[in-house]
């Protein structure tokens, strides 16, 4: 695992988990960063040379003067594929990354060879499933400057500590599972709390993300451009975003492969990295024998 920054209109960090072949390319979610993918990275690395960057905004990545929004993110994120240059990637998104990742594939189908979408960002609602408090505060986020001091007052009145605890509380079935990933996530949290362009980040990020929701025929539109190959991954306990939004988006993309997880969160590749790589791994397998 080595770390680099590169410049792409201003400076982007990055991971290189190592690998050989085509670029696999992970895109983190709302107010993620690399860290999220050090479970899964090890398992993938025969798919081919894996990457993670840090988002505009997120981790180690500064808007510096840029964007964003998932549009701005996606741009990045083509941008991140071109200066790889190494060919179409395989792009491996959760939640807003796998949104940021489907208008990838949407807008420039010949950059990406496949597609896997864990717990994609969607326009869905399960008041029986989503934890009632995480809906609160994101409708107090849509409001401008309610949102910014909602935010900045939650984050505040916690130590980076408890904040990664009701973090992986809330993304994942068992949060207990995730005690490998907890120290780097605290240093992230902490190293957060130094960057005053983190708050209004993930406010113009989920805003533009509710923005592709309304209406939700934008949304749908991206969904029904996107030609690679798709795997779409959701846990059927998630609390974030209800497992019947990839239940909709299997029902509009019947050719695309969908693999619910019983158990499993927000996370999958946090809670269950073995058996996501297995999935993709059978997945990648059928594909090449249906094509040989």
């Amino acid at each position: 695992m080595e770390c680099f920054t590169i410049d792409l209109d201003g400076p982007v960090f990055g991971v290189d988990y190592g690998g050989r072949g085509q670029p696999v390319v992970l895109v983190h979610g709302l107010g993620g960063s690399h860290h999220n993918w050090n479970a899964l990275a090890p398992h993938i690395a025969h798919l081919g040379h894996v990457y993670a960057l840090d988002l505009r905004g997120f981790g180690r990545t500064p808007p510096a003067g840029r964007g964003t929004t998932v549009d701005a993110n996606q741009r990045l994120v083509h941008q991140f594929i071109e200066h790889l240059d190494a060919g179409p990637a395989m792009l491996i998104g959760n939640s807003m990354g796998g949104m940021i990742s489907m208008m990838q594939a949407a807008r420039e189908p010949s950059s990406v060879s496949r597609l896997v979408l864990i717990s994609p960002a969607a326009p869905a609602w399960d008041r029986a499933q989503v934890n009632a408090r995480w809906a609160i505060l994101s409708a107090l986020y849509l409001v401008p400057g309610v949102g910014h001091a909602a935010m900045k007052r939650y984050e505040s009145s916690r130590t980076p500590e408890q904040r990664v605890h009701e973090s992986f509380t809330l993304v994942a079935a068992d949060a207990g599972g995730l005690a490998p990933l907890r120290d780097d996530h605290i240093a992230m949290a902490r190293e957060r709390r130094t960057q005053p362009w983190a708050i209004p980040a993930v406010l113009d990020a989920y805003r533009s993300i509710v923005r592709y929701y309304l209406p939700r025929a934008r949304y749908d539109n991206i969904v029904s451009s996107v030609q690679a190959p798709t795997l779409l991954v959701h846990g059927k306990v998630d609390r974030v975003v209800p497992f019947v939004g990839s239940r909709r988006l299997a029902s509009l993309r019947p050719d695309w492969t969908f693999a619910p997880l019983n158990g499993v969160g927000h996370v999958a590749q946090m809670e269950v990295p073995d058996l996501l790589a297995r999935l993709m791994d059978d997945w990648i397998g059928g594909a090449a024998a249906l094509s040989a």
